[in-house]
């Protein structure tokens, strides 16, 4: 921008120069450039003082956040980078050995249950046991169930 504003002033120096026929000496010349330089510096500066600014910048882009529904760590990163990634492309692999010792530990708890519920059945029905405790089983079972096929 400072290139053009040069660029027009010497051009209307140069017209003036020729139209007017002023005479090219030390002080015509001189007057021509320092007028060129306080105006453009009055200008340069007038803009630099009053542009608008701020201290914190903000940068805009498009993209589309990616959110894991598990945490885990990652044994490996599948999608290449500056390549389109379309709905349901598996994009890291996660590392399955602790879900899988949950499930597992869910499952013997499950077991566990299961095993005891049968037995509170058979002493109630041998020795009059608990009603309680056989829904209090059912409903741990119950509640294991659906735990291990969230899992």
């Amino acid at each position: 921008m400072e290139t053009l504003m040069i660029l027009t002033y010497a051009t209307f120096c140069w017209i003036i120069f020729k139209v007017f026929k002023i005479p090219v000496n030390k002080w015509s010349l001189t007057t021509a450039v320092l007028g060129g330089i306080i105006m453009l510096s009055v200008i340069l500066m007038g803009m630099a003082y009053y542009h608008p600014g701020s201290r914190s910048a903000r940068s805009y882009f498009l993209t589309t956040p990616i959110v894991s529904n598990v945490r885990g760590k990652v044994v490996e990163v599948v999608a290449q980078p500056n390549k389109l990634v379309h709905k349901g492309d598996v994009l890291i692999k996660i590392d399955e050995t602790p879900f899988k010792a949950a499930l597992a530990d869910l499952e013997a708890q499950l077991e566990f249950a299961r095993k005891r519920l049968q037995d509170t059945k058979e002493l109630r029905r041998v020795a009059g046991g608990s009603k309680f405790d056989i829904h209090e089983y059912e409903k741990q079972v119950g509640s294991l169930t659906a735990r291990v096929e969230k899992a």
